[in-house]
């Protein structure tokens, strides 16, 4: 923190010009001078002299506003402490809460003080005498001044609880009666002074109380009302009010101060109680735009400038500028046309959420138009229809529930594939969130998001099962924005899931849209990657050790589908200890284990060196001394395309040599047990022609080949064979393969199956030719005449295809 200059390091003119402009400089100047045993006159004499520096650095703009309102900050809080100390109270088991201005350590030159006071027990009458005395000590006005102006109205409860409460009484207020103006205020909480594990409670429960998992859009509308209040303060009469004036620091900390509130639940970077820093937060997190933000920081701390001109004249609390000699009336002026931008931002935020009153529908009647006659359904709308809401506000929240039901039944009838399915997943999603209105108001709020979910909701079961799960992810969806939490270890094993299954979320309600594969799979190993790199860099550090991975199959390739296990074995640089296993069984118990329910990734360890008896850490040496001599030809086959992570340059792991007859016959026996012919049954992985045989078939030609791929992927795989081999088969089997992966991503979202099989007649076969806009027997057809094609094709390309036995 930046120090001002002290009051000896300014010159006697510099001084004389502060003493002729600001009364209060004059006045104060006196006061320390003047030597005094009483402990109150020697409070106000720091304090003072403190004041004198800050004004002195304001008078002569030698110091940001920022600067001088943090170091006057800190000043007032030495000077709390030392009262605090002085009345004894910090051998009592309370709280010194400051709140406002104080809280955030952005304190003007003449604020009020916002405090409150929290005991762990219901205080007794001695902690009350110390409490009072404190009060009147930095209140009380003496010949010496006053220390500061305090405030106690922002206590739970406001000006009618008890001087202080208990930490019982704080949450049941907070718990059963809070209002949002009370959560806008915590946002600057800053317990100072008290026992540790107290202060940890208070934060604790504080930070839960303000800062909720989801989008409340029920709050936004409170906040419209909260500025419409402002807008209508007495103080709002005249332009030149600098903080109630529409645009200026009120309404500008207002849209601050929610976009935190509704955001700081998933992200805790927003839980800050300096402005300047949530703008910069936001503008990270694309809250804000780039030009907004520059705005609202630059024109804030001009307010808070001009703020601190004003009240350093006489050390009066005041915000009005028209009668202020130390700001110009260029500065004036240009405040008038800050504020106008300010208020115009605020405007395009709060203006949309504005209380509207649904229109009356007939609800069953629109329902019924839609012919869903099934009884199950038939009884899920009725329960739907007679839910009651539990709400203080209960006519404003019934009016939003029967619009969402409203926009629901419009959602459904667009439904492009399958109403029921829709209505069924609805119903289950609905009791989920248990007819909270916050909900309500945030799909109201945003049609698209009724839309999008009616769409997920008819076509995957897959991704309607995450909603329903987890319907507290809706509010990320709708921003699509997934984000992980690395700042430490507890917050990055708490967010890991919700980031996964986010971006499962998000690519997947893409890929429905687009059926793009490469940009899904691409996506998935994004998110794979992300999660295991922060993953290794916490247990590296948390064991003092070097673990990297050697990531293979689909993992390896970028390629991850969304029921992809993860097939990888540990690297360590050095000779492996006993702190490199206990890494390696931590970061895979973490992968491994249930988190809300569900495991963040299937583990396949089978192809460390000697299958599941091998080693589960050794060095690259290690592994390609076994490749070279001692691995099977399988194995050989399996390491070809791999990937260390974090990312290095990836060479061959063994030296490259022809495969001998015995090691063809291996390969067709593993071809022989693992392919089987398409029946009536497409298994797009295991079908000859399918997935795998594409997969084993283009390793085995570059093993043949004494080759390594150019990149570890199918392309890479088919852009080297390309090379020596007709380019236009590499091609082709190319295409294939992804319009494979393609029909198998989109199954395993239509029917939550891991391992795709068509049938005919299946309703999965119905949905996706609904979704394709073809019908059942055309697809089906359209995916045997793939299968053999892509069949004939590797036969042209693999050495075994005469070894083969199956017959199709």
């Amino acid at each position: 923190m930046v120090s001002l200059p002290e009051i000896t390091d300014w010159t006697a003119e510099q001084i004389s010009f502060a003493r002729d402009r600001s009364p209060a400089v004059e006045r104060y100047l006196r006061i320390i001078e003047t030597k005094s045993e009483h402990f109150s006159d020697q409070l106000r004499q720091q304090r003072h002299r403190a004041w004198i520096r800050s004004a002195l650095a304001t008078i002569h703009a030698t110091h940001s506003a920022s600067d001088i309102c943090a170091w006057w900050s800190q000043q007032a809080n030495e000077i709390l402490k030392t009262a605090w100390t002085h009345h004894q109270l910090d051998s009592e088991a309370v709280c010194l809460v400051a709140m406002g201005k104080l809280g955030a350590f952005e304190l003007n030159l003449s604020s009020d003080i916002d405090i409150f006071f929290i005991s762990q027990d219901e205080p007794d009458k001695n902690i009350l005498k110390k409490v009072r005395s404190f009060i009147n000590e930095l209140n009380e006005s003496r010949s010496s001044g006053f220390c500061f102006r305090v405030d106690l109205d922002l206590r739970p409860g406001g000006s009618t609880s008890p001087l202080v409460i208990s930490f019982d009484q704080m949450t049941n207020h907070y718990g059963y009666h809070g209002e949002t103006w009370e959560r806008v205020a915590m946002i600057r909480q800053n317990i100072l002074l008290g026992p540790s594990e107290l202060k940890k409670n208070i934060s604790t429960f504080s930070e839960k109380f303000a800062f909720r998992k989801h989008i409340d859009y029920t709050l936004f509308h409170d906040l419209y009302s909260m500025r419409k209040k402002i807008q209508n303060h007495k103080f709002n009469e005249t332009p030149w009010n600098i903080k109630f004036r529409k645009g200026g620091i009120r309404d500008l900390e207002l849209l601050v101060h929610s976009l935190q509130l509704i955001h700081g639940g998933k992200n805790k970077s927003l839980v800050t109680g300096s402005v300047s820093f949530a703008i910069e937060e936001l503008l990270r997190t694309k809250l804000l735009s780039d030009q907004d933000s520059k705005n609202l920081k630059s024109c804030y701390w001009f307010f808070r400038e001009i703020e601190n001109k004003i009240q350093c004249e006489n050390d009066q609390h005041t915000y009005d500028l028209a009668p202020t000699t130390l700001v110009s009336q260029q500065d004036k002026q240009l405040f008038v046309e800050k504020a106008d931008a300010i208020a115009i931002i605020v405007d395009q935020f709060l203006q949309p959420y504005k209380n509207k009153a649904a229109q009356p529908t007939k609800l069953q009647e629109e329902f019924q138009s839609l012919q869903l006659t099934d009884e199950a359904t038939q009884k899920a709308w009725f329960e739907l229809l007679e839910t009651k809401i539990q709400s203080r506000s209960k006519q404003r929240d019934e009016e939003a529930r029967q619009l969402f039901l409203k926009n629901i039944l419009t959602a459904l009838k667009a439904c492009p594939v399958d109403q029921t399915m829709a209505f069924q997943h609805l119903q289950r999603f609905l009791v989920a969130i248990k007819a909270k209105t916050s909900f309500f108001t945030l799909f109201n709020q945003h049609p698209p998001l009724v839309e999008e979910l009616v769409w997920i909701f008819s076509c995957s079961p897959f991704l309607a099962q995450i909603l329903i799960h987890r319907p507290e992810l809706i509010d990320s969806f709708l921003l699509k924005q997934s984000i992980i939490n690395t700042q430490d270890e507890d917050q990055f094993y708490s967010s890991a899931q919700d980031f996964k299954l986010l971006s499962d979320l998000i690519s997947s309600s893409h890929f429905l849209r687009n059926r793009d594969i490469h940009g899904l799979i691409k996506n998935l190993s994004q998110t794979t990657d992300t999660l295991v790199i922060h993953l290794l860099e916490i247990l590296n550090k948390k064991f003092n050790v070097n673990v990297s991975l050697l990531a293979l199959g689909k993992w390896a390739s970028q390629e991850m589908g969304l029921t992809s296990d993860l097939d990888f074995i540990f690297i360590a640089d050095t000779e492996p200890q006993a702190a490199h296993f206990k890494m390696a069984r931590r970061f895979i118990h973490f992968l491994n284990s249930p988190h809300s329910g569900q495991t963040l990734y299937h583990i396949d360890l089978r192809l460390r060196p000697s299958g599941n008896a091998g080693p589960l850490l050794l060095s690259k040496k290690e592994l390609s001394d076994y490749l070279d001599n001692k691995a099977e030809v399988w194995e050989r086959q399996a390491y070809l395309c791999y990937r260390e992570i974090p990312a290095q340059t990836n060479k061959p792991l063994f030296a490259p040599r022809a495969l001998t007859q015995e090691d063809l016959q291996k390969l067709s026996d593993i071809q022989n047990k693992l392919l089987f012919p398409a029946t009536e049954e497409f298994n797009l992985k295991k079908n000859l022609g399918g997935l795998l045989h594409t997969e084993l078939t283009l390793q085995i030609a570059l093993l043949q080949e004494q080759r390594f791929p150019q990149t570890p992927n199918v392309s890479g795989l088919c852009a080297t064979l390309s090379q020596t081999l007709d380019p236009q088969l590499c091609s082709q089997i190319e295409q294939n393969y992804f319009e494979l992966r393609r029909y198998q991503q989109l199954l395993i979202l239509m029917s939550q199956s891991a391992e795709p099989i068509y049938k005919n007649e299946s309703p999965e076969i119905y949905k996706l030719s609904s979704l394709l806009e073809t019908s059942p027997k055309v697809l089906l057809q359209s995916l045997a005449n793939l299968l053999v094609e892509q069949k004939t094709l590797l036969n042209k390309l693999d050495p075994l295809a005469l070894s083969l036995k199956i017959e199709v």
